[in-house]
């Protein structure tokens, strides 16, 4: 199986890792009860746990192309990625403030491949590294949209749903950015 189908494969797993560790629909929460909801966040929170590790992966990868990508509009790319991304991470950990909750880490084998991930890049040069990045943040950026999903689907903090519909909105233009430089790059 390939390598970007495996992560793929991981966020469920990755959420329902997040809903247990983040905690279910108890009355007993007192966070949901502030909020509202009384205590019934288990969505919200496991997607404000899980997004913001997703996007400090996202931010390494990026980190790396705006010094080592050889196309400009690569490194502006990975430099708008990096600007929304630190916004988001942000919210997102006001949110699990307001939740009570902390960053997920994510099982052994998404850390593995999200490390393999930062290793390819790493080692990858010239157009090659341009080609891999926008390969790497492209799959990536479709996990985002997939965890953004379940939150829209299934959150009832009305902030958090609306940024997972800002965090799908701009991924999905990104994915097509980075298409189109992948086709110039052949």
């Amino acid at each position: 199986m390939k390598r970007s189908s495996r992560l793929l494969l991981l966020v469920p797993l990755l959420a329902m890792v997040a809903l247990g560790a983040c905690g279910g629909s108890d009355g007993d929460d007192a966070a949901g009860e502030a909020a509202g909801d009384d205590g019934r966040r288990g969505t919200d929170s496991a997607f404000a746990a899980l997004m913001v590790p997703h996007h400090a992966h996202a931010l390494e990868m990026a980190e790396l192309a705006v010094t080592k990508a050889t196309r400009a509009e690569t490194r502006d790319l990975a430099q708008r990625i990096i600007d929304t991304q630190q916004r988001e991470i942000t919210t997102l950990e006001g949110f699990l403030d307001t939740f009570g909750a902390e960053p997920a880490m994510p099982p052994a084998p998404a850390m593995e491949l999200m490390e393999g991930q930062i290793e390819q890049l790493a080692t990858a040069t010239g157009a090659g590294f341009d080609r891999a990045f926008l390969k790497a943040m492209s799959d990536h950026h479709l996990s985002a949209i997939q965890m953004a999903e379940m939150e829209i689907g299934g959150g009832t903090f009305p902030a958090a749903v609306e940024l997972a519909e800002e965090i799908g909105d701009t991924q999905e233009k990104e994915i097509a950015e980075m298409l189109g430089i992948m086709a110039f790059l052949g």
